[in-house]
């Protein structure tokens, strides 16, 4: 039996399993190939991934948080999407040789494209400054984006992924600012907020009912802006999506991102594409 791994850390929860193994049975391929979790450690990536590419059976993977960026040295080839972002989630195994990809973009601007939702001269707030938030980003540029501001706990590492990105895309410079947590207060995250027209959560913070450190109320948000939680664990309650919820802004969750990233992770995989509805219904039916 073939295998195609999805890679990453705390992970027992993750609905891509039912997603995926749903898609391969729709597509009678389940005979020869399984989706299954393997969840590393972080401090065992190293010598569990060497292990993971000397298995035979292992035709795949989809790789998630905290590897996106650490498994790229490990690839023998990537598309240029993956190598400009610096963070894959798929990869494709063909006669020994590992190829990265990245559809984190895809999985983000589908959702977007889906409602009529333009990013081209308009501006785009990101909070955090992972693997997930650096294909957003360069999604947003590929799709003429005007005014980027990346929000993140760790002001370093939002000033990495601003280097690395405008040091392979010809962005404008004054139009890519970064900040640290400590950098805000209320009224000037509010000024932010009313500027942006895609607001983009990609930190794990609503993950066990947890928020952001700001508090998020109505009168911060502009009725036409798009909030969208990348996160597929629900916190309705959370001040941020409370807030843009009763400012009447659209709401996008994670759950959308995720089914249009593992569809086109499945077509790289298999060189097929299963119907939106049946990765759709799995995802409905593993998270109730």
């Amino acid at each position: 039996m073939k295998k195609i791994l999805l890679v990453g850390s705390d992970i027992s929860e993750s609905p891509s399993p039912k997603m995926q193994n749903t898609a391969l049975a729709y597509m009678k391929l389940s005979e020869k190939i399984v989706y299954e979790l393997h969840s590393i450690a972080p401090e065992h990536f190293e010598k569990e991934i060497v292990g993971i590419k000397s298995d035979a059976d292992v035709i795949g993977l989809n790789v998630t948080k905290p590897f996106k960026e650490a498994v790229i040295k490990h690839l023998d080839k990537s598309d240029r999407f993956t190598q400009i972002c610096g963070s894959c989630n798929v990869i494709k195994v063909e006669n020994g040789l590992w190829t990265g990809f990245n559809t984190d973009g895809y999985g983000y601007v589908m959702p977007l494209v889906r409602r009529d939702i333009t990013l081209t001269d308009s501006s785009l707030l990101i909070f955090g400054a992972g693997g997930a938030a650096r294909a957003c980003i360069l999604q947003s540029i590929n799709n003429s984006i005007k005014k980027i501001c990346v929000v993140n706990r760790n002001l370093d590492n939002a000033e990495k992924v601003k280097r690395d990105i405008l040091s392979k895309t010809k962005f404008d410079p004054a139009n890519f600012i970064v900040l640290g947590y400590n950098d805000l207060q209320n009224s000037k995250i509010s000024c932010i907020i009313k500027e942006s027209k895609v607001i983009v959560n990609a930190t794990p913070a609503f993950q066990g009912g947890g928020d952001l450190p700001f508090i998020f109320e109505p009168p911060m948000f502009s009725a036409d802006s798009v909030i969208f939680d990348l996160s597929y664990y629900e916190n309705p309650k959370s001040s941020l999506l409370e807030g843009a919820r009763a400012a009447g802004c659209r709401i996008i969750r994670g759950l959308e991102m995720l089914m249009y990233q593992g569809h086109m992770s499945f077509f790289h995989w298999t060189a097929k594409k299963p119907p939106i509805f049946v990765m759709t219904r799995a995802l409905d039916l593993r998270l109730g």
